[in-house]
């Protein structure tokens, strides 16, 4: 599930590298997942994110933004054989609703 949320942010806002913060940022914003309460009652933090992500051999860098600034986060091409493994394509048919309940797939 975890897999398909990124992937989808990264769809969504058409870019290459993403910030942890930025992240989980979209992440809780998610209110038909499990990202807002996390631990029962707290917001899922980067560091919960990279626990996760690790298993899949992805983890979390220094990235460059804009002009000097550079940031801990992500580069999409890092996930590129988790998404082919793990994540079904998405249909071009279909508009794609981050929301919408997927199936218990794992983080």
């Amino acid at each position: 599930m975890l897999l398909r949320d990124i992937r989808d942010i990264f769809e969504r806002r058409g870019i290459d590298r993403l910030p942890s913060v930025e992240i989980v940022g979209d992440l809780v914003e998610m209110e038909h997942r499990p990202w807002p309460e996390w631990n029962e009652v707290k917001l899922i933090t980067a560091r919960q994110i990279a626990s996760l992500l690790k298993p899949f051999g992805i983890s979390p860098a220094s990235i460059r933004l804009t002009g000097d600034k550079t940031a801990r986060g992500y580069y999409l091409s890092a996930f590129e054989d988790a998404f082919r493994s793990y994540v079904p394509p998405l249909d071009p048919t279909q508009q794609h609703n981050s929301q919408e309940t997927a199936p218990n797939d794992g983080f």
